[in-house]
């Protein structure tokens, strides 16, 4: 079978709020959307191990974060006309800190759908565009564009503001996602 190329969109949204605050805004978001948290990676620990220096980070720790975040229904409503849509869900956001303030990005499922001509499948993607997209300006949000924003929430006991071990529950909403499929 011949190999495919095709050019992917990432949409990326920069918060100038901490990365605490951007990271549990997103995942409340998201609880409070018709999507759900499958799983996280958080891959601070390696870089920050390995050390290795980028022209684009200056904090002696980054912070790096990967959330896996799906519906089993629209996966399934996609694959039906696109079969190869199921090899992109569940989806990926990335939230990493950097020089310039906390990065949000997404890779378009639209982008990742356009190549296997399926109409269908894309309206499907695009919706899906849409709702991810809301999701990480929702996030962003600068402190000093929305009112009653206590930036005092930071909370360095709350797992979710600081990353904590959340395994039990992403494992328990994997076998739900899975169970779902």
């Amino acid at each position: 079978m011949p190999t495919m190329e095709f050019m992917v969109r990432r949409f990326t949204v920069v918060s100038e709020r901490s990365f605490e605050t951007t990271l549990r805004r997103l995942v409340e978001a998201i609880g409070a959307s018709d999507l759900m948290e499958v799983f996280r990676f958080d891959a601070s620990g390696v870089l920050n191990k390995a050390r290795v220096p980028s022209k684009e980070s200056t904090a002696q720790d980054s912070r790096i974060i990967r959330l896996l975040v799906g519906n089993p229904v629209i996966m399934k409503e996609m694959a039906r006309t696109a079969p190869d849509a199921a090899a992109y869900a569940p989806i990926t956001i990335l939230i990493d800190e950097r020089s310039d303030g906390v990065r949000l990005s997404y890779d378009l499922m639209s982008s990742l759908i356009a190549p296997y001509d399926s109409p269908d499948a894309l309206a499907i993607a695009n919706d899906l565009d849409a709702k991810i997209i809301a999701l990480l300006e929702n996030a962003a949000v600068p402190p000093n564009k929305e009112a009653g924003i206590d930036e005092a929430r930071d909370n360095p006991n709350d797992p979710i503001a600081t990353c904590g071990s959340l395994a039990a529950a992403d494992m328990m909403l994997m076998g739900v996602f899975l169970n779902e499929w």
